[in-house]
């Protein structure tokens, strides 16, 4: 990787946008299902 741009977001500082397992020490999982017939 030469060059990497952007990463001004924070995850751990913007609870609004993103999810954060640091910040609030909950799992937060999720399931999804595609069912095909």
């Amino acid at each position: 990787v030469a060059r990497i741009y952007g990463g001004l977001d924070c995850t751990f500082s913007d609870p609004a946008r993103f999810y954060s397992f640091r910040r609030d020490r909950i799992t937060g999982r999720h399931a999804a299902l595609i069912w095909r017939v």
